[in-house]
């Protein structure tokens, strides 16, 4: 199979460069993958995610989709990380406060497996094939509390 254009669309506002795209330039030509199930798993994660997340709190940055296994470890994500399927996205939005962000997501009906309000991004993901979505709603506010459930009554949720 041949390697996706990088100009091909993923989705009415994401094209395979945007989701595949990062700063660290020793994994760039890693990051593209010819995979059948990363491709159908990243272009549902940007339509049934990411762009309702778009429509929900306005144009974001989109500062990690797909990461490769080098990449993902030198972020050092788990194995694990449903970025490595394909299945999850960290945004910033650019229109809209993180925590409100947050917060507006949070209380969305989206089909979300995790929403995650991480320290300077939004992480959102998908359930695995055929797994019904979680809706698992977390924070993480430091190495040291690790992720624990968003509970908007904490004193260090910024909307309190």
């Amino acid at each position: 199979m041949a390697m996706p254009d990088l100009t091909a669309p993923l989705s009415p506002h994401l094209t395979w460069g945007q989701w595949i795209a990062t700063r660290h330039v020793e994994f760039v030509k890693e990051q593209n993958t010819d995979d059948p199930e990363i491709l159908w798993n990243s272009r549902r994660t940007a339509l049934d995610l990411v762009e309702p997340v778009f429509a929900l709190v306005g144009r974001c940055h989109l500062t990690s989709g797909y990461r490769s296994l080098g990449l993902n470890r030198a972020l050092k994500s788990p194995d694990s990380s449903a970025h490595r399927q394909g299945r999850a996205a960290d945004l910033v939005p650019c229109e809209m406060d993180l925590p409100a962000a947050f917060q507006l997501l949070a209380l969305s009906a989206l089909p979300f497996d995790q929403l995650i309000y991480e320290v300077g991004w939004i992480h959102v993901s998908g359930a695995r094939t055929q797994m019904p979505p979680r809706h698992q709603i977390l924070t993480y506010f430091s190495r040291a509390d690790g992720y624990q459930p968003w509970d908007p009554t904490d004193p260090r949720w910024p909307l309190t």
